[in-house]
């Protein structure tokens, strides 16, 4: 695992765990120190288990490449609800507060709300131009979004209920984005298909840095831990990783000024030093369409190229 700052001043990072077949994606637990994995092989559903989310203290939802939607109710270990409403891998999904309302994310560029309670599909979006990889609920300002990562490299934002419109969109990762995970009200972490786990700033929208790496094979998953402090991931490599990101909280990005149009690149912080996280940190991007090339994401003695 890459370094990750001066250890002296962190929480020591758990150990990564090494499992014996490939994971394709994971959810921690809302308040216990626990991390669910869904593995390529199993006999939940007849295909792979694309993504997996903790819907409650007692239920867990599953979506596999066949566009099956599960809802399992871990006192009875059985399926409480089955649908089938993409014709796609399910590929992310997100539940709303009341625990009532939850949406997927398709390989078929569509988001789909369902209804739990009453076991049903309640709406689902005209198909996109391109796939749908993750997706992710945050609330900005008191205003519920949903952060929907795409094949193209771009993060897009819709207000919650309103799927046909997309509120804002930010280009600018080198390859599709297929996780995210919100940190704080304003910061995300995004996985994409380089291997590469960026910090984001959305509005105003910016590239902080890389929180860590896959050594190029794409990010599967990324969920955070209950206490906030550990970002955990899974790729290709049969590994779930820990990153301590309990740093993150205290970034600031000055939103009263302008990006500039270049990227210079300063340590936040403490000195920045060769594998120091915050090395990589900036606070700019250019002009336009908010595109980053993507070693300004790093360290500057890292290459993020192909």
């Amino acid at each position: 695992m890459a370094s990750q700052g001066d250890t002296s001043e962190e929480p020591e990072v758990p150990n990564k765990i090494e499992c014996e077949d490939l994971v394709t994606t994971l959810a921690c637990h809302p308040f216990q120190d626990l991390v669910a994995a869904g593995f390529i092989d199993g006999n939940i559903h007849l295909s792979a288990v694309y993504s997996l989310l903790v819907t409650g203290e007692r239920f867990v939802a599953t979506g596999d490449d066949d566009g099956v939607l599960k809802l399992w109710d871990m006192r009875t270990k059985t399926a409480s609800m089955t649908l089938k409403e993409c014709e796609e891998f399910i590929s992310d999904m997100v539940i709303d507060q009341q625990h009532k309302i939850l949406v997927a994310s398709s390989g078929e560029g569509t988001l789909t709300a369902f209804n739990i309670r009453r076991k049903r599909m309640d709406l689902q979006s005209e198909l996109f131009d391109s796939e749908f990889l993750t997706i992710y609920f945050y609330f900005m300002q008191d205003e519920q979004k949903v952060l929907c990562g795409s094949g193209d490299g771009t993060l897009n934002i819709f207000n919650w209920g309103q799927w046909g419109n997309i509120s804002d969109r930010y280009p600018g990762h080198p390859m599709s984005i297929d996780s995210i995970q919100p940190i704080t009200q304003d910061i995300v972490c995004t996985g994409s298909f380089d291997g590469k786990i960026r910090a984001v700033h959305i509005l105003p929208n910016r590239f902080l840095g890389v929180v860590g790496e896959h050594e190029e094979l794409p990010i599967e998953a990324l969920s955070l831990t209950h206490d906030g402090q550990y970002l955990v991931s899974c790729s290709h490599d049969q590994c779930v990783k820990f990153w301590y990101v309990g740093d993150l909280k205290d970034i600031k990005v000055d939103t009263s000024k302008k990006a500039k149009s270049s990227v210079k690149r300063k340590p936040i912080g403490k000195a920045a030093k060769k594998n120091d996280f915050f090395a990589g940190l900036v606070d700019d991007e250019p002009e336009g369409d908010g595109a980053v090339d993507s070693d300004s994401c790093n360290d500057s003695s890292d290459d993020d190229s192909d």
